[in-house]
């Protein structure tokens, strides 16, 4: 490679270098300025001006690759911010699991990463640098699920003291915010029984990839961190992935969940006039359709926090801190009225 060749070479590797790093914090406008990087002739310019764009790497997009790569990666090179620049390109995005992100590329450092599982999905778009996985979706439909119910509430609190005349005089005004408190009550029990089977199969992954104690469970155990019932997981997870027993089915927080929480869900999901009376406390699963309100949910939502919160202490213990998600959702519902 001729000396001008190796300064083509070196000021657009760094071009590309700058501009997936400019990419990821989110700076850039649009497209365009992504692309311009590769459509700037850099071959036909003249021998004074690759000289001179030599130089402004040295002194400006040096410091700046260096600058974001020490902010974000343990390790880190040019040539593999060069190679993710291209990979960029080829779609305008780039979405990749956590793991083959960064056996590809580089390693987030643990203050990027905020807690995020190691199942999460990379996300490098004009929105910045993302991480998306299911339980950070959940927690935050659960939060607009109990702000769309306060909502709701406060819309309807100056038609609570009118006769039921007026009320049906005004019927066309209340009708529509009725429905969508029934909505969000529905949409919200279903949100936090997803949040936590989200979380417990989360944790369960992280364990059967990376603990060498899977291996030494018997095959039903085995069988049951790949697959098995909500209930089972539930009671037997924490003590699967620790050794160590967290509860029975008898526990409060326990028993209040596959009482309050899960028979609403099943009722949502598998809705049928089909009726097994017996296992749904005396109610069929119709009647738990009709009985879902904003206090269900609201109640839900409080006991899904309070078991996340002692699963993650069982299993984490105070080694790690807790997830965002997780303490944006507890931050909620303790808010008064949430």
């Amino acid at each position: 490679m001729s000396g001008r060749e190796k300064e083509v070479a070196l000021i657009r590797r760094a071009n590309k270098a700058a501009a997936v790093g400019r990419l990821m914090l989110g700076e850039l406008l649009d497209w365009a300025d992504y692309i311009s990087v590769v459509a700037e002739d850099l071959d036909s310019l003249p021998r004074r001006h690759l000289k001179s764009g030599k130089i402004d790497v040295r002194n400006r997009l040096g410091p700046e690759i260096e600058n974001f790569c020490r902010n974000n990666f343990l390790r880190y090179d040019d040539r593999v911010l060069e190679r993710l620049y291209d990979d960029v390109l080829n779609t305008l995005g780039l979405e990749l699991p956590l793991a083959e992100f960064q056996e590809r590329y580089a390693e987030f450092k643990p203050k990027v990463l905020r807690g995020h599982p190691l199942h999460a999905t990379v996300c490098i778009s004009l929105w910045g640098l993302q991480f998306k996985f299911p339980e950070d979706f959940f927690s935050k439909d659960i939060i607009e699920s109990l702000n769309a119910l306060s909502e709701c509430d406060k819309l309807l609190k100056p038609y609570q003291s009118s006769n039921h005349r007026r009320a049906t005089l005004e019927r066309d005004q209340i009708a529509p915010i009725i429905r969508k408190r029934e909505y969000v009550a529905r949409a919200g029990i279903l949100a936090c029984f997803n949040l936590l089977e989200s979380f417990l199969n989360g944790l369960a992954w992280e364990f059967q990839r990376a603990d060498h104690r899977y291996q030494s469970l018997s095959n039903n155990k085995q069988k049951l961190v790949h697959d098995g019932s909500f209930r089972d997981k539930l009671l037997q997870y924490p003590e699967i992935l620790t050794g160590i027993s967290l509860w029975t089915e008898d526990d409060k927080l326990v028993r209040g969940y596959l009482e309050r929480v899960k028979p609403f869900r099943d009722s949502l999901v598998h809705a049928s006039p089909f009726s097994q009376p017996e296992r749904y406390g005396g109610l069929d699963k119709l009647r738990h359709v009709y009985l879902i309100d904003g206090e269900k949910t609201r109640d839900a939502a409080t006991l899904t926090v309070a078991i996340i919160g002692e699963i993650w202490t069982h299993v984490r213990g105070g080694a790690v801190d807790e997830p965002i998600w997780f303490q944006e959702l507890r931050s909620k519902t303790l808010e008064r009225g949430a």
